[in-house]
């Protein structure tokens, strides 16, 4: 999934950049010289906010399947990592070591902590 992902990206951009080339070679043909400068000076202008929203939208895709594909990464990764943590008794090493290293008691789990009573008021 991660090489289609990839795949995926690089084709988007690079229509992206290809549309993006013809549109000013399509200006210098059909306005010569002068027009196609004037044409890239205002469509690419620092000014031209509407370009850069047009910009994101039209990458949009790509940049959704990029994160995508780094979350998807990641928690294979981590999930991977998890199940090589656990042996055959069903201990978590990492977690017991992460108790030790701060001190605290590593049969107790986060998860079953007392939780706090919310307060009534302002003055408890």
């Amino acid at each position: 999934m991660d090489r289609a992902l990839t795949v995926f990206i690089y084709l988007w951009v690079g229509l992206f950049v290809l549309a993006n080339l013809v549109g000013i070679i399509g200006q210098f043909y059909l306005h010569g010289f002068s027009g196609g400068v004037s044409y890239v000076q205002e469509i690419y202008s620092p000014f031209n906010v509407i370009n850069y929203i047009v910009m994101v939208i039209t990458l949009f895709p790509a940049i959704g399947a990029y994160y995508c594909g780094r979350e998807e990464g990641r928690s294979a990764h981590v999930s991977r990592n998890r199940a090589k943590t656990i042996n055959a008794d069903g201990n978590d090493h990492n977690y017991h070591l992460a108790c030790v290293a701060v001190g605290r008691n590593s049969d107790t789990r986060v998860d079953n902590l007392p939780r706090r009573q919310p307060r009534d008021s302002l003055t408890d």
